[in-house]
């Protein structure tokens, strides 16, 4: 009952699970490690999803945690790990645990995602004084990170936290133009950048990827079923959608040349 609880019903369904942690651990464990069948509908396997977050958080709430950890890394399908990042928060999992890991977890995605879930703890979970050394190691990671995800994911928790004025100055810092960007040292491996109208780049490497609509996708389109596409080149792609007042810039004075023109990308 537990695994299939919705969101109401988990905190009092767990007060009586949890008196039974041994056998609670064992089974949730065992939830953990199920894989959808090889054909399964999209409905199993989101059924399968909400199963192994309810059990993850389960796990975390009883003291389990490096059993979790290995469910926030990113795989090709992400139900179970989007579900385990926002229902951290309103499922009562402590942030301490969270926090902690943040240091020393080196999995990137799974650190995205550690960062992701913090976005959901309220501030009586987490208050404004205990926020403050984590704002700062965030800015770090902002300023540092070479990974995009992880970069942009901290971006997204200061702005929710009221830092955008420090991140400002930030972004100050590491504007620039083309010629900034080609000077910039072979040590720097930070996988994007800032241009002059202040907007975050991501590089993105040459490779494959699927497109188009799987059948199972409500109004899929019948002239783009699943196929694999190969882009034979790397390329950037705004972190954030486009302004009027940029594109505005863009059309009007070519200031956003550098865009499509970064050194690396060449």
């Amino acid at each position: 009952m537990l695994a299939d609880a919705e969101l109401f019903q988990f905190p009092e369904l767990f007060g009586k699970v949890a008196a039974y942690k041994e056998q609670a651990v064992a089974r949730a464990q065992k939830e953990l490690a199920k894989r959808p069948p090889k054909n399964a509908a999209d409905r199993q396997k989101e059924d399968l999803a909400t199963r192994q977050a309810n059990a993850a958080v389960a796990l975390l709430r009883m003291g389990r945690s490096n059993e979790v950890w290995p469910t926030l890394k990113f795989t090709p399908d992400p139900r179970a790990r989007s579900d385990i990042i926002h229902w951290l928060g309103p499922l009562g999992v402590d942030p301490q645990p969270i926090v902690q890991r943040l240091d020393s977890e080196p999995d990137v995605t799974i650190r995205r995602a550690l960062v992701l879930s913090l976005g959901g703890f309220t501030e009586s979970q987490l208050s404004i004084v205990a926020r403050q050394p984590l704002c700062d190691k965030l800015l770090a990671i902002y300023e540092n990170e070479p990974d995009g995800g992880l970069h942009g994911a901290a971006e997204w928790l200061l702005r929710k936290w009221g830092q955008a004025k420090r991140m400002d100055e930030v972004v100050e810092k590491l504007k620039g133009d083309e010629k900034r960007l080609q000077n910039r040292r072979s040590s720097d491996k930070r996988r994007w950048y800032i241009n002059t109208q202040k907007q975050t780049f991501v590089i993105v490497d040459a490779g494959e990827f699927l497109m188009g609509s799987p059948p199972s996708e409500p109004e899929a389109s019948t002239v783009a079923d699943v196929h694999r596409c190969r882009i034979g080149r790397r390329f950037a792609i705004s972190g954030h959608e486009l302004t009027k007042a940029q594109f505005r810039v863009f059309s009007q004075t070519g200031k956003g040349a550098s865009l499509a023109t970064h050194p690396e990308l060449r």
